[in-house]
């Protein structure tokens, strides 16, 4: 795709950048697979013994272990709670809101992760 962006030059002269987007790969989402769906059964098993809920979802292409999955069973989504991972920015309007977490998530997030990593250790 090619084309004049928004962005124009401030010399008065009214000169728009050009913008040229090539895509050079595509990252497939996640596929189920037995290694990864072990793991969740470790961490559903974790969190029955600590009150705590764990579902497995489904997420897009753009997780990290899209590139693990293949070589190990691979899970995502073990950090604390919180909303728009990966934006370092906001915007004065409110469109973008910033990363955020939420304190409280992560000690029980922390206690899940040890017990569900002490169930893999001792398979």
């Amino acid at each position: 795709c090619e084309g004049p962006g928004e962005v124009a030059s401030r010399d008065g002269t009214g000169r728009h950048c050009q913008v040229r987007v090539k895509r050079l790969g595509r990252t497939d989402p996640w596929p189920h697979n037995p290694g990864s769906e072990g793991l969740v059964q470790l961490w559903q098993e974790a969190g029955l013994e600590l009150g705590v809920s764990v579902a497995a979802r489904d997420r897009g292409g753009l997780s990290d272990g899209n590139m693990l999955w293949r070589k190990m069973p691979t899970l995502d989504g073990l950090g604390p709670c919180g909303g728009n991972s990966h934006c370092s920015e906001s915007s004065p309007d409110g469109s973008k809101t910033q990363e955020w977490v939420n304190p409280r998530s992560m000690a029980p997030k922390a206690a899940l992760n040890l017990l569900g990593l002490s169930k893999l250790l001792s398979a």
